[in-house]
């Protein structure tokens, strides 16, 4: 199971997925400490084991400390993020929010390993360009893209480890391989698919070369 929260001054895109079964769970970007996420994992009773991190920009990670403090669960991101969480000037917390933020994860991933939440499994992809330990995370229902791939956009590719060439590829290596019914779950606006992103997004169709 998936849930979007809507989270901080960027409105950003905060996931849990949970298994309801098991009661085990995971946040994703956890962009501030919401008060609304909190009360949906307490009424579903959930454990949280993990907090992942599809990049390390400040507004995806302002809420990290807390969240590690309550629920004591493991960081994980990907292993060439490491210099972005560990500079608040790159990262821009100090500028975000006027505290700096340094993140240290618990567990650094590499492409294609599993995280298993539960009996849910969700399959890294290192789609660099936006950053360059940018992750998507794939499911069989659906795949969360971060600020790789948007409603009818694409990431930022202007900021420390950004690059346009390397997030199209990113995206037409990792992305547009998977089946057009696939959900896209995206870290900021609407979800969309890779069906509709393959046919209307403009990066792809040539328009905004």
């Amino acid at each position: 199971m998936i849930r979007k929260f809507i989270s901080g001054n960027y409105s950003v895109n905060q996931y849990i997925v949970y298994d309801e079964t098991r009661k085990i769970a995971a946040i994703i970007d956890p962009a501030t400490f919401d008060a609304e996420v909190i009360k949906f994992i307490e009424k579903l009773k959930l454990n949280v084991e993990y907090i992942i991190l599809t990049h390390g920009h400040g507004d995806h990670i302002l809420g990290i400390e807390q969240y590690k403090k309550k629920y004591d669960a493991k960081i994980i991101a990907h292993a060439s993020e490491k210099k972005l969480l560990s500079d608040s000037d790159l990262n821009f917390t100090m500028k975000m929010s006027g505290k700096a933020v340094i993140v240290t994860p618990d567990l650094w991933l590499k492409d294609n390993e599993t995280i298993k939440i539960g009996d849910i499994n969700l399959k890294v992809l290192h789609t660099p360009g936006h950053t360059k330990g940018g992750i998507c995370l794939l499911n069989d229902d659906y795949v969360i893209t971060g600020d790789t791939l948007f409603y009818e956009a694409i990431g930022r590719y202007d900021l420390y480890g950004g690059n346009f060439e390397t997030l199209m590829h990113s995206i037409k290596s990792k992305l547009m391989i998977l089946h057009d019914d696939l959900m896209v779950y995206p870290g900021h606006g609407k979800e969309t698919s890779i069906g509709y992103e393959r046919k209307n997004n403009p990066f792809l169709n040539g328009d905004q070369l």
